[in-house]
């Protein structure tokens, strides 16, 4: 072999040896994503709920994590419109964080506590307290919807709104609140002040539109009863409710029929009519 060329070979390589190493060349990061709204802000700690996140800068591929662990079926819609499905987390609010995963991988500020996990909600209908002698509350709603697990209320319902013919809220208070076999329907009965008619109605409401979860007035219908309705029930069917009367108290001014049962055909809600006495 020739001495030359090994020489020169050698000299080569050292040369090669003595620049500077230079690692992979680095990735640019891409733009940070932010988060302005998470919607819904509230869903079962089961998960499922699919939510929408606005914010900007989502590209794809992008990962969504909702108190720590990672959402499902991450579709960006858009650069400022995203939308996931949230995991399974134990109940309370969570901080919502959105990276754009490509390397090097750029999270958004945590949205803090933009969702929270609740409880299966389970509703009770709360008539107003006693607020003076007559048992009434002037000016306030007559009944609360209370979610229990997560201890919020949720509706309240003024039934003055819904019926011109009530008097002031200081003479008369729901009594009884029962529902049908769906809980699709609430019957409220009322009662006023012994010996008048302050009030004589029972009140007919659609549970979904007094919890909001469905549009138009909750109020379906008010049946007049002609006395202090005080105690109802329905039927097995749910098609007939039956009205029992207080009366009124012996030697009041205006006597009322002390303990009249009546029934009413409610197969339609909105439209109930009297069925006679039972």
């Amino acid at each position: 072999m020739n001495r030359t060329w090994i020489a020169a070979a050698a000299a080569a390589l050292a040369a090669l040896a003595a620049l500077p190493s230079r690692g992979p060349r680095a990735l640019a990061a891409g733009p940070t994503p932010t988060i302005t709204d998470v919607s819904p802000a509230r869903g079962p700690v089961a998960g499922g709920t699919t939510v929408t996140i606005t914010g900007t800068d989502f590209t794809a591929p992008i990962t969504v994590t909702i108190g720590g662990t990672a959402a499902s079926t991450v579709m960006v819609k858009g650069p400022t419109v995203l939308t996931c499905v949230t995991p399974a987390h134990p109940r309370g609010a969570a901080d919502v964080i959105v990276t754009q995963a490509s390397p090097p991988a750029t999270p958004s500020a945590p949205a803090v506590g933009a969702f929270t996990f609740e409880e299966p909600a389970f509703h009770a209908w709360v008539p107003r307290a006693a607020g003076s002698a007559t048992g009434g509350n002037p000016g306030g709603f007559d009944v609360s919807i209370v979610d229990g697990p997560n201890r919020r209320v949720v509706a309240s319902l003024d039934l003055n709104a819904s019926d011109p013919d009530l008097p002031t809220d200081d003479d008369w208070r729901v009594t009884q609140v029962l529902f049908d076999s769906a809980g699709a329907h609430a019957f409220l009965a009322t009662a006023g002040t012994p010996g008048t008619r302050d009030s004589q109605k029972v009140f007919i409401v659609r549970t979904a539109r007094a919890l909001g979860t469905e549009a138009g007035a909750p109020v379906l219908a008010s049946v007049d009863t002609d006395g202090n309705p005080v105690q109802v029930a329905l039927s097995s069917t749910g098609t007939k409710l039956y009205v029992a009367d207080a009366g009124s108290w012996a030697g009041a001014a205006f006597p009322l029929p002390n303990g009249t049962l009546r029934a009413y055909d409610v197969t339609d809600r909105a439209n109930p009519a009297i069925s006679g006495t039972p």
